[in-house]
């Protein structure tokens, strides 16, 4: 049986400061995010759970191309049926935006839905609303972790 139901998690603006807290309702099959009582994305909870399970050292999110500069290749999708395995993703009705992760990879995508990002950023949990770019807290991240 998992775990549905919601929860405060805490963030930290850019100079490590408080900063006005999200909520994430876990539903069966969706995760919801809410900041400042709007609902700003809304993902596959499946998805996101192999996102947070995946890659999340100390290194950073960003891949390095060929050249040697830091490039975020992104797959836009949204949630529904199958688009394929190679990409790990869904598509269908709802209209959130995911970047899925690619299997196998040193380092951990960011996964983009709606005008949400998440990311991993040298072992933290990293949350970016709009042009907003919050860390989560330790605290916070475990319970996303834990409970997604």
């Amino acid at each position: 049986m998992e775990w549905v139901g919601r929860f405060r998690i805490d963030l930290l603006n850019g100079r490590g400061w408080p900063a006005p807290p999200a909520e994430i309702e876990v539903r069966r099959e969706t995760v919801h995010l809410r900041h400042q009582l709007v609902e700003m994305s809304v993902v596959s909870r499946r998805l996101f759970a192999e996102w947070l399970a995946g890659p999340s050292d100390a290194m950073d999110s960003a891949a390095v191309g060929p050249a040697g500069a830091a490039s975020r290749p992104v797959i836009r999708t949204s949630i529904g049926t199958s688009v394929g395995a190679a990409d790990h993703a869904v598509t269908g009705a709802a209209a959130a935006p995911v970047v899925a992760p690619v299997a196998g990879s040193l380092l951990a995508r960011p996964m983009v839905a709606g005008s949400v990002a998440w990311a991993w950023e040298r072992g933290a949990l990293m949350l970016t609303v709009g042009s907003a770019r919050y860390r989560l807290t330790d605290d916070s991240r475990r319970q996303v972790v834990l409970l997604v």
